[in-house]
């Protein structure tokens, strides 16, 4: 499925360690570049600015400021998805080959791209849940 700016085709995870839907919140969509000669399936996550970045790209791997990703609230999100236009606007990236291919199999050891950005949160909640 191509990638869109439609609310029904985007994944909201709640990041909070106890999942109370406190936040934060991310927000993802499993889908295709419609640029991508390719036309490869990826995980894109939502910035702030309203523009789709490859869960894959080198410029997120790198990000330790999560903040450019994560809304306070649902309906922070909601507000963003309603004054964005129709088509998405896609940040690019090169990614070399040898690490894609290495996203790649970790997706598949998965089980595929929503069952790996669910370990990806859940192993979020894990590193950021602090003992009561």
């Amino acid at each position: 499925m191509p990638l869109t700016n439609d609310y029904k085709a985007c994944r909201v995870y709640d990041l909070h360690p106890q999942n109370r839907r406190l936040g934060p919140f991310i927000v993802t969509q499993s889908a295709i570049d419609p640029d991508d000669p390719l036309q490869q399936e990826q995980i894109y996550l939502l910035r702030r600015d309203g523009v789709w970045v490859s869960l894959f790209s080198p410029w997120v791997q790198e990000q330790n400021d999560s903040c450019l990703f994560c809304f306070g609230t649902v309906g922070e999100i909601m507000q963003l998805l309603q004054t964005l236009p129709p088509d998405p606007k896609v940040e690019k990236a090169s990614v070399p080959v040898e690490k894609m291919a290495q996203w790649q199999e970790a997706v598949e050891r998965a089980g595929g791209p929503l069952a790996f950005i669910e370990a990806r949160v859940h192993q979020w909640r894990e590193n950021n849940s602090s003992p009561r």
